[in-house]
């Protein structure tokens, strides 16, 4: 039986590519949607034209208007779980009612990891699962020419009885031959225009060693790590520089410091050509460890601007439930050695899991204000409540502890870190307004408000209130004072009403194409 999903649109039909709104920090800091630029690697786009709708971008409601005017051959919508989903939705509903024999295709991790429940969704025709640098563009080609879909491996898709099929899997990319980002199809200076610490995303590297529970990591690429070679690397970096002036670039790659001989090899080409470009990366601590206070100058000194490590805790047995073997000591040693060296570190922590007490919000409290203290340049990430994502062994300690996993798509949404904590069992109302008044403080206790700034009206004023309500947060944290309850309202107010003014803006899109739309016949 042959499963087709023909189209009647000719050969000027758009492969049209949205990128949803993940939520408020979208207007803060804004970076291009390579998600999207990544599906294109392979793509032939002289012969299937592409439009990238990025919902952080200024203008994201009339490239959609003129998109869903003209002919489309599909709309592809990438997504994480929670709000991205539910923006993402909106979006499907209103090509859905203008052009409703268009394939929606999603993709990104949350498709991935659930693509049968997905597609039991309305609004979902196929589901690109896992990487999709090299199904995308089979895909693409199978709509275009009303070939067989069962032909395309790595996707999963309805026929026209509703019947959800499952092609077989891909193996994972070969990082040695990846094409680079096609950040020719958006406009970067609309990054960089507002954006003081704007930098381009340059694949490092995919995948990771470690099994904490709560990353994606273990499920969606084995707990394999997967370099991209140094030299092409720098070769992207370059390419950019050339085309659009950047010097400042964000590796992206869970796990850039694994192999030594690569990242040595890496800064020894910078070294060798004086190269005068900056970089951030994420690292592990044990890897981060290695390279000890002559290693850390020697990449202060090759561009290494900024670094991203994973503490979580500063519980001890918080970190042992999450799978996280961080020992505090090499924590402290590490932001000494950093601090000597001069290198900005973000420290990455997050709460709400169903075994911690105040006792392991008091630990982790005090960790981060040493960390502060004794370093001028670290920072610390916001500490989200920690969300139970879909194959997740986290999500699984979770259910053991209660909790009812989503049984659809929509449900989903609800798994977002502004608003979990509603659908979390053991949260109490102590608890709920203790963790609500962290993740709300923690967004000041340190330069973050000076760090991601941008250049827009609403940017600037946050990041001026920040910086005055910096000692009030410090004291907060310090002196474990989450009452009054008016973090966690502000936070869910301000999410509330930013959601409901996309929703307005996403109307006006609607009417705007159902006029052009009735003009055109």
């Amino acid at each position: 039986m042959n499963h087709r999903m023909g189209t009647s649109f000719g050969s000027n039909a758009k492969v049209v590519l949205v990128r949803p709104l993940m939520g408020l920090m979208d207007l803060l800091h804004k970076t291009p949607p390579v998600s999207l630029l990544a599906l294109c690697r392979y793509l032939d786009t002289t012969r299937y034209p592409v439009v990238l709708i990025d919902q952080c971008v200024p203008g994201w409601q009339a490239a959609l208007r003129d998109a869903l005017s003209g002919d489309m051959l599909l709309v592809g919508i990438s997504c994480l779980t929670g709000f991205q989903q539910h923006f993402g939705v909106e979006i499907a509903a209103l090509v859905r009612e203008v052009a409703p024999k268009v394939p929606l295709v999603w993709g990104g991790i949350h498709p991935s990891a659930l693509p049968e429940q997905t597609l039991r969704e309305p609004l979902a025709d196929i589901v690109v699962i896992g990487e999709g640098e090299h199904a995308f563009p089979e895909l693409v080609e199978a709509l275009a020419t009303g070939a067989d879909l069962q032909t395309v491996r790595g996707i999963a898709f309805k026929d026209a009885a509703g019947i959800v099929h499952r092609t077989p899997t891909r193996e994972m990319l070969d990082m040695a031959s990846l094409r680079p980002f096609r950040y020719d199809l958006v406009d970067v200076a609309s990054y960089a225009r507002d954006n003081r610490n704007f930098g381009p995303i340059v694949e490092a590297g995919r995948g990771c060693r470690y099994d904490c529970s709560f990353c994606y990591n273990p499920s969606f690429n084995q707990r394999r790590w997967r370099p991209r070679p140094a030299g092409e690397i720098l070769d992207e970096m370059r390419a950019l520089h050339r085309a659009h002036g950047c010097r400042v670039f964000h590796l992206c790659d869970d796990s850039f410091f694994t192999s030594p001989d690569r990242v040595w090899e890496f800064v020894g080409l910078l070294e060798a050509e004086g190269e005068p470009f900056q970089w951030n990366a994420e690292g592990n601590l044990h890897h981060l460890q290695r390279m000890g206070l002559e290693g850390l100058t020697r990449l202060k000194r090759a561009g290494l601007n900024w670094l991203s490590v994973g503490v979580e805790s500063g519980s001890e047995r918080v970190r042992r439930f999450f799978n996280r073997p961080v020992d505090l000591s090499q924590v402290l040693d590490f932001n000494e050695t950093a601090a000597a060296v001069g290198l900005q570190v973000q420290y990455n922590f997050m709460t709400g899991a169903p075994i911690e007490e105040a006792e392991d919000v008091r630990a982790t409290v005090a960790l981060i204000l040493r960390l502060l203290d004794r370093n001028p340049f670290a920072f610390v990430q916001a500490m989200y409540i920690t969300v139970p994502y879909p194959q997740t062994r986290y999500l699984e300690q979770c259910k053991a502890h209660g909790l009812r996993e989503p049984a659809s798509f929509h449900e989903w949404v609800r798994f977002d870190p502004f608003i979990i904590a509603e659908v979390l069992p053991w949260m109490t109302p102590e608890k709920k307004v203790l963790f609500e008044s962290l993740m709300f403080d923690s967004l000041f206790v340190d330069r973050k408000g000076s760090f991601h700034t941008t250049g827009s009206l609403f940017g600037v004023v946050v990041s001026r209130l920040a910086r005055a309500y910096r000692p009030v947060a410090r004291l907060r944290m310090a002196h474990s004072m989450p009452w009054p309850t008016w973090p966690g309202w502000v936070i869910q107010m301000a999410s509330r009403v930013h959601r409901q003014q996309v929703g307005v803006e996403l109307e006006a899109v609607a009417r705007a194409v159902r006029r052009a739309r009735r003009a055109i016949g």
